[in-house]
């Protein structure tokens, strides 16, 4: 797969810190779904960036759907 452009990259911060605020999440909160120790927002974007790694967008989408229905059912 293609590496994220900056924009990209920057696109993608931006919807993720929307997309937590409309769910009434934390960086937190999406930081131990991703199984990764620190919220900061450089380790989250590591994460999404391995997920583009072995998948692309969709790899991407697809956890945050796992991640979003799992927010919804609790």
């Amino acid at each position: 797969m293609m590496k994220l452009t900056s924009k990209e990259e920057n696109e993608l911060i931006s919807f993720i810190k929307d997309w937590l605020k409309i769910h009434g999440y934390s960086q937190k909160d999406l930081a131990t779904n991703l199984n990764i120790n620190s919220s900061r927002t450089i380790e989250i974007i590591k994460k999404i960036k391995d997920l583009h790694k072995k998948g692309g967008f969709f790899n991407v989408a697809k956890k945050l759907i796992e991640i979003e229905q799992k927010w919804i059912k609790n």
